[in-house]
């Protein structure tokens, strides 16, 4: 729940490890007394996670009561636990307040709210010509060379911005194209180019450049599950921390995993994968893994 570390005010002078600072603050701020320490410590795991959800529901319900309050939550297709039972603790009580929650998500994305009242769905479809030239513009600069190839582009990808991205940075990753965002330029004959037929074309592409540690790592946190404990990759994944600590960041940078939350008492961090059916191998994951109940 790191998303909401932002709204809560910082308390100096308190040490209690069990809990964070910005947690004892808003059940404070919203049940209008002291935290007690012993109560908290003597609750059932299940007891803090429902006044944690309370608590932040009952302080983002304060705070639109001063002024309006919008909410922004990107790519909730890799939403972790905790955040999911905030938003659908929230959702249910929006029609009485002054808050306006906007998420993105792809397709494949299933929630609850569909026959809420309040809730409403903008379909973003694929781009028109003019604004996918215009996309090509800011990504590959309006160098002569490209002419061609951005024609390609355009009538291969059809206008949605993501596979026209993805196609971009295979291109970058693959040396046909040299120079920066913006500034880019052809540095092999047009015609030895291939460019991919599908997204799951383009993406299979990127992951076969990757160098071989990082992409056994990522197909092994694709086996594991959309949520990858850090533990249980540590383990199944047998790389020395450092090594495994410099390829995460190469992957993260890459866009292929994501870090969408962190828990708060055992340290556990969980990484959204980028493209599970794309790049999952079971045949390459360490056998361990079923031996360790992860998959």
């Amino acid at each position: 729940m790191a998303q909401f570390a932002s709204l809560l005010p910082r308390r100096s002078g308190l040490e209690r490890p069990s809990i964070s600072m910005e947690l004892i603050r808003v059940i404070e701020m919203t049940t209008f007394r002291r935290f007690d320490d012993a109560d908290w410590r003597d609750a059932e795991p299940a007891q803090r996670r429902e006044r944690t959800l309370d608590a932040i529901r009952r302080l983002l319900l304060q705070v639109s009561r001063t002024r309006p309050l919008l909410l922004v939550f990107e790519d909730l297709h890799w939403v972790d636990g905790p955040t999911q039972d905030v938003l659908d603790r929230l959702i249910e009580v929006l029609p009485a307040a002054r808050i306006l929650v906007l998420v993105t998500y792809r397709p494949e994305f299933r929630h609850p709210w569909t026959l809420k009242d309040c809730y409403a769905e903008l379909r973003l479809d694929p781009l028109p010509r003019e604004s996918a030239e215009a996309m090509l513009e800011t990504l590959l600069g309006a160098d002569s060379s490209l002419a061609r190839l951005k024609a390609t582009l355009l009538e291969r990808t059809e206008g949605n911005p993501f596979f026209l991205e993805e196609c971009v940075r295979t291109l970058v990753a693959s040396n046909v194209l040299g120079g920066e965002r913006g500034r880019c330029r052809l540095i092999v004959e047009f015609t030895r180019i291939e460019v991919p037929e599908t997204v799951h074309a383009v993406l299979a592409a990127r992951i076969d450049l990757l160098a071989p540690t990082e992409k056994r790592l990522l197909q092994t946190a694709s086996v594991i599950g959309r949520q990858v404990p850090m533990p249980l990759l540590q383990t199944i994944a047998e790389l020395p921390e450092d090594i495994l600590e410099k390829s995460l960041v190469r992957l993260q940078a890459a866009g292929f995993l994501v870090e969408t939350g962190a828990d708060s008492d055992d340290g556990i961090h969980h990484f959204g994968t980028f493209d599970k059916t794309t790049v999952a191998d079971h045949r390459l994951v360490h056998p361990r893994l079923q031996d360790l109940g992860g998959g």
